[in-house]
């Protein structure tokens, strides 16, 4: 692989290479060609290559397994703030169309009562142990917080499900008692 290049075109270069060999009568062992490819990346791909090879076995991992993991690398290295950025404006949003139907929820008293207390403990006390004055940690902190809401959310959406499966449970099993059938 050379400097200049990125990740899939030094793919489309190796898999030209394996399939001519193919043609001619002589295939590569796709073993040969995943240790090829991690010999032949580039330094900025070494941090990945030791994580495959420490917690993969080489020899029995696919190319294509190999292509996907490194192209996703290879994309994080751009521009990993990027897409982060896009990926917490996403979060935001949800978190902020749900938080209404929340209230809706709760003024209708939809809600049963969720155990946060012990969680919210977690939280100050995490938040309080990384909380210095760097942006990437306030934006993390935000992150975080915004997360645990919609984990707490989901937990009670999960909870008012099950109470909702019982109570169609419940009614299910009398209509069978009084006889009505079910097509």
């Amino acid at each position: 692989m050379e400097d200049h290049e990125n990740f899939g075109e030094f793919h489309t270069k190796l898999m030209d290479i394996v399939n001519f060999s193919f043609i001619l009568g002589e295939p590569i062992p796709n073993s040969k060609v995943v240790t090829k490819i991690l010999r032949s990346l580039l330094k900025r791909f070494r941090t990945k290559i030791t994580t495959i090879e420490e917690f993969k076995d080489v020899d029995s991992l696919k190319i294509d397994e190999l292509v996907a993991s490194l192209q996703t690398f290879e994309m994080n290295l751009r521009s990993p703030r990027k897409a982060m950025g896009v990926a917490l404006n996403a979060i935001k949003k949800g978190f902020l169309s749900s938080k209404s139907e929340d209230h809706e929820k709760m003024s209708q008293g939809e809600f049963t009562s969720v155990n946060e207390k012990p969680l919210l403990k977690e939280t100050s006390s995490e938040l309080n142990e990384s909380s210095d004055s760097n942006d990437d940690d306030i934006s993390f902190n935000t992150t975080y917080e915004t997360l645990y809401k919609k984990c707490l959310s989901l937990k009670q959406e999960q909870v008012n499900c099950k109470v909702f499966k019982k109570i169609l449970t419940n009614e299910i099993d009398v209509l069978k008692e009084e006889g009505v059938g079910f097509a």
